[in-house]
């Protein structure tokens, strides 16, 4: 067992990871600028353009990391990023199938802390552990007909 003591006030740094949708994106930014966040917003990664204003307003850095040199490639640019800034959290989501790439409803998703010691090669092993967790449980509610779309919300059973 490790343990790792932090200050109460130790603000944890935090890379945020957005697509198309800035309402969850605005909330948090809104929140770190007025002082509610206890967190320090080190900069955006997105697969799209869309949000590049709004968080240039807030004056983080902004990280275009589009889709057209493939998946494989998108995510280790994000891992470089991650690692850059000494992340703590990894995370994974399962979405309904839509004709945009990542941007259908949400099923479900899952982050998981790590330590800001940890090698491109463990974020990678345990992102893959996640995604697998959660894919899997949103087959398995899908296939249990759990799974209910309300517009472009889902409500899991």
């Amino acid at each position: 067992m490790a343990l790792t003591l932090h200050a109460a006030d130790e603000r944890m740094k935090v890379l945020l990871a957005v697509s198309k949708h800035g309402h969850c994106l605005n909330h948090l930014l809104h929140q770190w600028h007025a002082g509610e966040l206890p967190v320090d917003v080190v900069g955006v990664v997105s697969n799209h353009e869309d949000l590049r204003r709004m968080v240039d307003w807030y004056g983080i850095p902004f990280h275009h990391l589009p889709m057209s040199e493939g998946k494989p490639a998108q995510e280790a640019r994000i891992l470089e990023a991650i690692a850059a800034r000494d992340v703590k959290v990894v995370g994974a989501t399962a979405h309904c199938v839509t004709g945009d790439l990542d941007e259908g409803p949400i099923i479900e998703q899952e982050t998981q802390r790590v330590a800001h010691s940890a090698s491109v090669e463990t974020f990678v092993r345990i992102g893959k552990d996640i995604e697998s967790v959660v894919l899997a449980r949103a087959v398995r509610w899908h296939a249990e007909h759990r799974v209910m779309l309300n517009g472009l919300r889902t409500v899991v059973f």
